[in-house]
This record gives structure tokens, sequence and C-alpha cells, in this order.
């Protein structure tokens, strides 16, 4: 998550730069400016597990710029925590419409699409592929993680377990490298690491 936060403050910081331009006033450039704040604030609320403060800061991020599929699906994400079905079922379908476009985008939606408990969203390749895109800009450890999560999605073990091997000689001081061993074992069972979204886990949203 923290590696998300970097990535996700410098991306969007770019992105608004971009996109701003001399016809927007004054107004709309402050509340558009809120949203790398609220997105923020809601990785913060989502880390402690408060995760209905943390729907609430997503849903005030959307309300101002609804291009993010990485602000749907952890908004998506606190909504299944909440049991809230139906608000999964509308985050979901909306996120996998948007074109990922920041290092933040591969690594959320690659991770979701090779980790989701949801059959109709799981999609190895393609979690490959952004994990891959994720990894050209810049190496990361959550780069190797999502694109062993995806080999592994895809039932390509022997490359799940090298590229995670590869992760930890690289960044052997990570704070993550204890959760990558514990999937280095369950890739040695051949068995895929599937992400907790138990409050809706048994209802399956990508059936309604």
């Amino acid at each position: 998550m923290k590696q998300l936060v970097i990535l996700f403050l410098i991306m969007c910081s770019l992105s608004i730069g971009i996109r701003a331009n001399e016809a927007m006033n004054d107004s709309i450039l402050k509340d558009l400016s809120k949203f790398p704040e609220y997105v923020l604030e809601g990785f913060g609320m989502e880390s402690q597990k408060q995760y209905s403060k943390a729907f609430d800061l997503y849903s005030k991020a959307l309300d101002l710029k609804k291009d993010s599929p990485t602000v749907y699906i952890r908004r998506a994400y606190c909504g299944a925590k909440m049991g809230l079905v139906e608000d999964v079922v509308a985050d979901l379908s909306e996120a996998v419409l948007l074109e990922p476009m920041t290092p933040t985008d591969y690594l959320t939606v690659g991770w979701f699409r090779a980790t989701n408990p949801f059959p109709r969203y799981r999609d190895g390749p393609l979690a490959v592929a952004l994990a891959q895109k994720s990894l050209e800009g810049r190496e990361s450890i959550d780069g190797y993680d999502v694109l062993a999560a995806g080999y592994a999605a895809m039932g390509s073990y022997g490359k799940a377990l090298d590229v995670l091997r590869m992760a930890v000689k690289k960044f052997p001081e990570s704070e993550r490298v204890s959760a990558i061993n514990d999937r280095i074992v369950l890739f040695k069972q051949k068995k895929q690491f599937n992400e907790d979204w138990s409050a809706v886990e048994g209802q399956d949203p990508s059936r309604k």
C-alpha cells in the first residue's frame, strides 16, 4: 500500500497538471486538486481497515474525477468489506471499462485481475501485461508481485516462483518480503492467491 500511495501521488500531480488548461476557472482547479487528497486519505483509512470512512473518501474523489480504475476498485473492495453487493457490482463494472493510464493503475488493476475471487473478472494474461508495463517504467517489488500473481492465475507456477524469488533478491529489505515468501509456499503447492473480499465472496457479484 505504501508503494501504491507514492506512485499515486506522483502520477496524480502530473495528470492534473497535464489536463489543466488556462480555460479552466480557479474554482474547478481548486476542486480537482482535492482528488489526490481524498484518495490518499482513503488509502490510509483502508489500510487501517476503516472501510466505511475509506468508501466515503473514495466517493468524494470520484465525484471530482471519474476516470480512475484504481479508485473504483479500491471503493469496490471497501464496499465488499461492508457487504454492499450492489455497490461492488456497479464499481467493478465501471472499473473494467476504464483504460489503465498510470503506474498506479497498472498495479491496482493488475493485482485485481490476478487475485480477485470472482471468475468473471479474473484475467491472468491481462495482469501479466499490466505488471510488465509497470516494470518498464520503474522496477518495484509490487510490480514483480503482480507479475507473479498473474502467472499463477494462468497456471504458470514455475514462472510465478521465478519472479518472486528474483523480487526477494532485488528487494531483500522490503516489508513485502514476508508476504511474498508466503506466496512462494502457496505457488509451490500450485495454488493461486485469492485476495480476501470476504463479505461478498460467497455471493459473487460478477454474476449479478
